[in-house]
């Protein structure tokens, strides 16, 4: 119903079979959360689709009702390994052994050092 499956749709109709998620090709690994899911790219890139209102998606400023039935681009991480959504947030490891999350962040799950909410990637303290 927030465009999770990434074909272009948000419907709340039950979808048992798998879908090609719009425009992406060239996955090589994907991670489904609550309301969204990312996937990391060939190119160390990753893309997010469905809920956005917390900022999960890492693409920029959102607004509470936000949503994107088909991927969009993560800002500022360009060669990512891996990728993992859990709530309304998400995190990435890059090539480098980065640790970087953005979304929602209350609780200080972001791992930052802040309670702050973020539209995009932010580096996790500490991270090795």
């Amino acid at each position: 119903d927030k465009g999770q499956l990434g074909n272009g749709t948000a419907t709340e109709a039950p979808n048992p079979s798998p879908v090609l998620v719009s425009g992406l090709t060239d996955a090589k690994w994907i991670w489904a959360g609550f309301e969204h899911a990312c996937a990391v790219r060939v190119t160390g890139g990753i893309v997010c689709w469905g809920f956005a209102g917390q900022g999960q998606l890492g693409s920029g400023s959102v607004d509470a009702s936000a949503a994107s039935a088909t991927p969009v681009a993560v800002k500022n991480i360009v060669a990512a390994r891996r990728v993992s959504t859990g709530g309304d947030r998400s995190c990435a490891v890059t090539s480098d052994n980065k640790g970087f999350c953005w979304g929602s962040n209350g609780l200080g799950q972001l791992g930052n050092g802040t309670i702050n909410l973020t539209y995009t990637p932010t580096p996790i303290s500490d991270f090795k």
